[in-house]
């Protein structure tokens, strides 16, 4: 449900997952509750992310989510030093749980311009989506690639990487993340001088964060 934008929905069933697990399994709330979090990072409702996340241990997926929240705040170096410690602890053979990682690394890298992190991060991304194979994966690493390329200034090599992960997301129906590769799309095409196709991919980027209520996401598409 939070993959496909259904926001409400994703809501309400983990509200659901929570009260049920509180009453019957305790001890298995910690998941619900993370994933309450993420969704409520996801909607800009940070202060409310960081509280559940306080009630949780600082370990696995509460680790990431913080790593997230820090970078949607703009404190990239704790962005870092929170992923880095989630990816510690994360075997490489559990490619999927360290795609969600490497992902966050690579934007928190070229944030602070350690492009050479970020590719690093990139390299491995990037051979897990073909190990793995599946269209979200490929979405991210395009996306993760094209992020690298606007760092370094590279404009049309990011254009190519970002409309790939617009075209895969949307294979994906994932509104969200669509979203954020137009913005940054946006971004390489006005780099690129071509104003009214930029402003087409952040109309486009903007409606579709209105309708889902990510405030900060919006926020950042309208600077």
């Amino acid at each position: 449900c939070i993959w496909r934008g259904a926001w409400f929905e994703a809501e309400q069933e983990l509200l659901s997952a929570g009260t049920e697990l509180s009453a019957s399994r305790p001890g298995m709330t910690g998941e619900a509750m993370v994933r309450l979090a993420d969704l409520r990072r996801r909607q800009g409702r940070l202060v409310e992310a960081s509280e559940l996340l306080d009630k949780l241990p600082s370990e696995g997926a509460v680790l990431l989510v913080r790593g997230e929240l820090a970078f949607d705040r703009g404190d990239a170096t704790a962005a870092i030093e929170l992923v880095l410690r989630y990816l510690r602890h994360v075997p490489t053979q559990n490619r999927t749980d360290r795609a969600a990682g490497l992902d966050l690394l690579v934007r928190a890298s070229v944030g602070l311009c350690q492009m050479e992190q970020a590719k690093t991060a990139l390299a491995e991304l990037t051979n897990i989506s073909q190990i793995v194979g599946t269209v979200p994966l490929h979405a991210s690493a395009r996306f993760a690639a094209g992020y690298v390329a606007l760092g370094e200034g590279e404009a049309t090599i990011a254009r190519q990487h970002l409309e790939d992960a617009v075209d895969l997301f949307l294979k994906s129906g994932a509104p969200f993340e669509i979203s954020r590769a137009r913005v940054h799309l946006a971004r390489a095409l006005g780099e690129l001088s071509r104003v009214d196709e930029a402003l087409h991919q952040l109309q486009v980027a903007t409606d579709t964060l209105s309708q889902l209520k990510a405030e900060v996401e919006f926020a950042l598409a309208q600077s």
